[in-house]
């Protein structure tokens, strides 16, 4: 495939040269600026694609990759970083369509290319909470509550996964969690009120 021969890994080396990129993006956009003052736009074209290339190239070794020609960077960056957002949407107008099987396929592909996107782990559990798969929802929230604790969407998809799992009480910390972060949060009002339920002795009016 083209984006696997654009771009190799394993290069340890790789997250090392961040640094010194990213200074190089700055003082290439810094010379942009100067120049378009004075209206050398020919100058500042050159200096403006050099800042965005070593910026580039920094994402590229954050992911520990290093790229082989300038065309194989575009398509490199391309795949790890606008792959995700492609199939994160899709994933999402999936689950929508309520096709939740071919949505986790997705929301797994938009992880595969960026295994840091919040809004991925957190659909791709809400997914797998409707498909009844409630252990692996409730990975996908800790998951996600590791990149920001302080999701309320997160919190309230892992309290669905320990609701499926009759896990009440743990739940029931979930969503006060959930509501503490976002008071407005309707369901996690809602689910709460349901696992208040199912903790009430049955003899209890």
């Amino acid at each position: 495939m083209q984006e696997k021969r654009a771009h190799s890994k394993g290069n340890l080396d790789a997250p090392a040269r961040v640094p010194a990129s990213i200074a190089l993006a700055r003082r290439f956009a810094a010379s942009a600026e100067n120049t378009l003052v004075i209206r050398e736009y020919e100058m500042a074209h050159i200096a403006a694609y050099n800042s965005a290339f070593h910026a580039g190239r920094a994402l590229l070794f954050s992911r520990g990759f290093v790229e082989r020609s300038h065309a194989c960077l575009t398509v490199a960056l391309l795949h790890l970083y606008h792959g995700a957002s492609i199939w994160y949407h899709k994933g999402w107008a999936l689950s929508k369509l309520q096709k939740h099987e071919e949505a986790v396929r997705a929301y797994c592909r938009s992880l595969e290319c960026d295994p840091d996107a919040l809004p991925s782990w957190v659909n791709l559990g809400t997914s797998l909470n409707i498909l009844g798969r409630f252990g692996e929802a409730l990975d996908a929230g800790d998951l996600a509550l590791a990149l920001d604790s302080g999701d309320a969407h997160a919190w309230n998809m892992k309290g669905d996964a320990q609701m499926g799992m009759e896990r009440y009480e743990e739940a029931l910390e979930a969503y006060n969690k959930a509501l503490s972060i976002d008071p407005e949060h309707a369901h996690a009002w809602y689910s709460k009120g349901v696992a208040l339920k199912r903790l009430r002795p049955a003899d209890t009016p």
